[in-house]
């Protein structure tokens, strides 16, 4: 009688086999990922040796176009003379800081396109002046709190005309970090603008003509006269509301000292009973009401005292300016461009050699396979 065969089929997840299969594979897996990753790093490792030689046998070469473009940054330097910089910080109001980084474009265009005519207009320069101009540059002023300021503005201000759905305002409120990685330069209220310019003493002149080119816009003309005629109102209303609330509490002392807490129904004198229900208090609660009301006075002159303008100045140009750096004008930036163009030449060069070797090779193996083919 023969002996009955067993085959081992590997499906059975209990038997010894199988497991010992599965960390087999498993151990496969692992290793070839270990050999892909050290496959990484030692082609990354032989590029780099590859890079550093080929920097090390043309080194003459790219020391030559450094030089010349340290060269030519210095006879920029000499022909244009020293330049000096100064910033001032400002406040766009009325959603006007585009309309201030499309100036700081066009004051640029002026410069290049040597328009001295319109920049005399502007800042009330003599032509002389106007020429000694660089580039002006203009970027947000970023920080934790002036985002969380624009957040709070946008979603968290407590308005009396939206306590009645303010649930409801919460519920759509997006979250703070993608808030923020959405923002965009014309959204922040603060703005450093830059200024350039080859005469230290420039820099006094340029803070009106700013000013006055951006106020210019009638779109925030408008817009400036309908908040200054609504912060008008409220403020009135502020302070109306501040008598207002004092006559009551007035009214209530003098109850109070005269033993009447609550009035009768023909009595001319205000009820605070009725006026304040349910609220055991009434004089704090008043006295409350009076500090809020002085809160809210105190906020709201600070803020309309910085809408008196389309841009405000917080910081203004220093009168006179500091001077750039000998080594941060053209000198460091052509000694870059320098050093790139000879790189990229060089690489081209030997990119080129190698095409050269490659194809005289490639058209030598494919004559060869012609010629054995003919020959069978």
């Amino acid at each position: 009688m023969e002996p009955k065969k067993t085959s081992f089929t590997g499906n059975d997840p209990d038997s010894d086999a199988y497991i010992g299969l599965l960390l087999y594979k498993t151990g496969k897996s692992v290793k070839n990922f270990i050999l892909w990753i050290a496959g990484i790093f030692s082609s990354l490792w032989k590029g780099l040796l590859t890079l550093v030689v080929f920097l090390m046998r043309n080194i003459v070469w790219i020391l030559l176009g450094t030089v010349i473009g340290l060269g030519y940054g210095a006879y920029l330097v000499n022909k244009q003379g020293a330049k000096y910089y100064s910033e001032m910080i400002v406040k766009t109001n009325f959603n006007s800081s585009r309309t201030l980084y499309n100036a700081v474009s066009f004051l640029n265009a002026l410069i290049n396109n040597q328009k001295t005519d319109e920049l005399n207009a502007i800042f009330k320069l003599t032509p002389e002046e106007s020429k000694q101009l660089v580039n002006f540059s203009v970027e947000p002023v970023k920080s934790e709190l002036i985002m969380s300021e624009i957040y709070k503005e946008q979603f968290l201000q407590n308005d009396r005309s939206t306590k009645i759905r303010q649930d409801t305002f919460w519920s759509r409120t997006i979250k703070y970090n993608a808030f923020k990685d959405a923002l965009t330069p014309y959204d922040f209220p603060y703005h450093k603008i830059s200024a350039v310019g080859t005469n230290p003493f420039i820099f006094g002149k340029l803070q009106n003509g700013i000013q006055e080119y951006i106020s210019n816009n009638e779109l925030l003309k408008k817009a400036r006269n309908s908040q200054a005629t609504y912060n008008e109102y409220r403020g009135k209303m502020i302070v109306s509301a501040i008598e207002k609330l004092d006559d009551l509490r007035q009214a209530y002392n003098e109850r109070i000292q005269s033993g009447q807490p609550n009035a009768s129904p023909g009595n001319s004198q205000i009820n605070v009973t009725q006026a304040l229900p349910e609220i055991k208090a009434p004089e704090l609660a008043l006295y409350d009401e009076m500090l809020t009301l002085n809160d809210e006075l105190q906020r709201f002159h600070k803020q309309s005292s910085t809408e008196a303008n389309i841009i405000e100045v917080f910081y203004p140009f220093n009168p006179v300016g500091q001077k750039i750096s000998f080594f941060r004008q053209h000198m460091a930036a052509y000694s870059f461009y320098g050093f790139c163009i000879s790189l990229f030449v060089l690489l081209f060069i030997a990119l080129w050699r190698a095409l050269r070797v490659a194809v005289p090779e490639h058209a030598v193996k494919n004559n060869a396979d012609n010629t054995e083919t003919s020959i069978i």
